[in-house]
């Protein structure tokens, strides 16, 4: 007679294993959906921080100084302090 294991119903077994199988797949679809992401999305569109998109400092300033708020001189001397504090880019 071969050698046997009974299975027994109250020890849980079963549904560790449906746990991990379930978690499984779900990393798996998980990695497949960052990796097309990534390779969808254009290489150029990195995201450089709320101070990239068209409210800039130096955009708000250009509109002040477009709109007449601001004169030549204010104009040149803010903008000159915007680039002397301004992040070193990569």
């Amino acid at each position: 007679m071969p050698f046997s294991v009974p299975y027994r119903f109250g020890d849980g077994g079963i549904w560790v294993g449906m746990i991990l199988s379930w978690i499984f797949w779900i990393l798996v679809v998980a990695l497949v959906v960052v990796l097309l992401i990534r390779l969808l999305r254009p290489h150029d569109s990195v995201w450089r921080g709320p101070m990239s998109g068209p409210d800039s400092p130096e955009e708000i300033l250009h509109r002040r100084f477009a709109s007449g708020e601001i004169d030549v001189d204010e104009y040149e001397r803010r903008m000159a302090a915007l680039r002397a504090h301004r992040l070193p880019s990569r």
